[in-house]
């Protein structure tokens, strides 16, 4: 029974370390003439995660989990998307 509760113990604590990773995901916020938008806001869904963009349109955000993002930028329709790994380039209409 010891061992038995000793392997539930260490298969839970790796469960926990498997959804508790943190990713940095970066990109670029482009409008529809591939022309950077600038200060965009990037926010993770669920989470307080949030990074705005530089002047050339690069963002980088630490995410935890695999939630979603959604870009918003003054002028702009907001968009939500699911990154690809680390790579979230965005296209704001």
């Amino acid at each position: 029974m010891r061992r038995v509760l000793s392997l539930f113990t260490m298969l839970m604590l790796c469960g926990v370390l498997a959804f508790g990773q943190d990713r940095v995901v970066s990109g670029k916020v482009l409008d529809e003439k591939d022309t950077p938008i600038p200060f965009a806001t990037i926010k993770q869904a669920g989470s307080k995660a949030t990074a705005v963009a530089d002047a050339s349109g690069n963002y980088t955000i630490k995410m935890t989990g695999n939630g979603d993002l959604t870009v918003s930028a003054a002028g702009y329709n907001a968009i939500t998307i699911k990154p690809n790994g680390t790579d979230g380039n965005v296209m704001l209409k």
